[in-house]
């Protein structure tokens, strides 16, 4: 079973919002909150964060899946779905798995995966490595290392938020976190570059600018998604809602 909260009236339409890894479904209560007038918005613990327990395998079908189980059951066939990072790539597994259900999609700093097999393999090495270092030294000593490496470099000019991170991440269940992280590599994750020419509905791709992986892969996406728009926002790094949350919610309510 799976925690969710909501914001907003569930007549109105709904809004999902898909958190990243070690993250939960209050990290988007702040973009949520204006929102809640005009949509339900619905933000869901994932499989092994936050109140919900990892009782399976972590795989984005089984994932998607769940979802879909879970919206159903409350009456919900359509709706808008935005993804951060791991809740990226889930989102764009589910409106490829459910297009008929997905009217609106963002990706935030979402990656369709890994192509070539020499980068797979060694990315499969480096989170079971990491992984491994959960297991063995604990969340603390991970997230030092996490948080320090290029692609969340942009956090140092956010201490405060840098540090509330640090804590938040460190209460998530280190076997949990480390079953995810490694299971779910995009090592071991089917590629889904493919299959992107297949989204037929209005996309839009975020990244912040101080990004240059996840700038440079939405760059690829804008080429093979037909309905989209791409925005690079300003002085951001890979987490643009939580970085600067005014900026994210100016795009999200211009997309909306």
């Amino acid at each position: 079973m799976w925690t969710w909260q909501t914001l907003g009236d569930s007549s109105l339409p709904p809004l999902v919002f898909l958190h990243g890894f070690m993250g939960t479904g209050a990290d988007w209560t702040e973009i949520a909150a204006p929102l809640s007038d005009r949509f339900h918005c619905l933000m869901p613990d994932l499989p092994g964060h936050g109140e919900t327990p990892l009782d399976e395998e972590p795989a984005y079908a089984a994932w998607a899946s769940a979802l879909r189980d879970r919206l159903s059951a409350q009456g919900i066939d359509h709706l808008h779905l935005v993804g951060y990072s791991m809740g990226g790539r889930l989102a764009l597994y589910f409106a490829l798995t459910y297009p008929e259900m997905i009217e609106k999609l963002v990706l935030e700093s979402a990656n369709p995966g890994i192509i070539e097999e020499i980068e797979r393999s060694q990315r499969v090495a480096l989170d079971d490595k990491l992984a491994a270092l959960i297991r063995q030294k604990g969340m603390k000593e991970f997230l030092g290392f996490w948080y320090s490496i290029p692609l969340f470099a942009s956090l140092n000019r956010y201490p405060a938020l840098k540090a509330e991170l640090i804590h938040k991440r460190a209460g998530q269940h280190p076997e949990s976190m480390a079953r995810i992280l490694s299971e779910l590599s995009p090592g071991r994750q089917l590629e889904l570059w493919s299959r992107l020419d297949e989204i037929n509905v209005p996309t839009l791709l975020v990244a912040g600018e101080l990004d240059e992986k996840y700038s440079g892969i939405t760059h690829k996406m804008e080429g093979l998604i037909s309905k989209n728009k791409r925005m690079i926002l300003p002085a951001c790094g890979h987490n643009t809602h939580l970085e600067e949350p005014v900026k994210f919610l100016t795009v999200l309510c211009e997309w909306f």
